[in-house]
């Protein structure tokens, strides 16, 4: 392995794929967010305490 830069390769190919799937997670949060699939971090939360 030392010889050959295969392993260079494999690297690149792999930061990009981690890269582009991070980025694909973040552009999809605000759709998600819309059509109600995952809670919002500023949706309100109303508590309600009986005495």
């Amino acid at each position: 392995m030392p010889d050959n830069y295969i392993y260079v390769a494999m690297f690149l190919i792999l930061t990009k794929l981690a890269l582009n799937s991070l980025l694909a997670m973040l552009n999809a949060r605000r759709s998600l967010r819309e059509a109600g699939g995952i809670a919002s971090a500023t949706s309100s939360v109303q508590i309600h305490i009986c005495n």
